[in-house]
């Protein structure tokens, strides 16, 4: 009964979400074709602007959609965005939360998987702003570090299989940008297998 009314509650928030994610409308920047040709990927992706969300999110598996706020600033802003939401995209997070929301419907009572999808989503965000760095070189940690600044937020429980480019702790994540070092899912592995046998035994 407990997996029922949480996904049933998660399943009303998200589409809730895709209602208002639906009145958005197609975004295009001068370098547009330049940066597609650089993003090369086999699903058919959109870009697309909303005055009806405060921070740039990914959603869509198969035709994935990258949502900015109406009004973002061309230019680094952009840039750091767009590149992390991309690595999102092209590393098929939105289906491992999607995997890690079942798992935490299914196993609700359980806090150990609570900590583990906390854990999990953080590690996620963490490699994608690692991944940004890497794109842009050690020199863009303070650009990059003010656009997380710009869009902080502590996301939303609502819909915790979509990426939102603010959402988890930003002082870790600036903290980890600062230190530049690789992020390891040692921690988040470890809670996995707890959780496993606690619902085991």
């Amino acid at each position: 009964g407990g997996a029922l009314v949480l996904g049933a509650w998660l399943l009303v928030s998200w589409l809730v979400c895709r209602r208002r994610f639906a009145s958005s409308l197609p975004f295009w920047w001068p370098r547009q074709a330049q940066w597609l040709k650089v993003h090369p990927l086999k699903r058919h992706l959109r870009i697309r602007q909303s005055d009806r969300v405060e921070v740039p999110l990914t959603y869509g598996l198969l035709r994935p959609v990258i949502l900015v706020p109406k009004g973002l600033a061309l230019g680094p802003e952009l840039d750091h965005v767009l590149e992390h939401e991309f690595t999102h995209i092209r590393r098929w997070d939105g289906l491992y939360k999607l995997l890690l929301t079942m798992a935490l419907c299914l196993h609700w009572y359980n806090p150990l998987v609570w900590l583990m999808v906390g854990l999990a989503n953080r590690d996620v965000e963490l490699a994608c702003d690692e991944a940004v760095i890497r794109r842009f070189g050690p020199e863009a940690r303070a650009d990059y570090a003010r656009t997380l600044l710009r869009f902080e937020t502590g996301g939303s429980f609502a819909a915790p299989y979509i990426n939102q480019f603010g959402r988890g702790s930003v002082k870790q994540r600036i903290s980890a940008l600062a230190r530049h070092k690789k992020v390891s899912l040692l921690l988040s592995g470890a809670v996995l297998g707890l959780a496993v046998c606690a619902a085991l035994f």
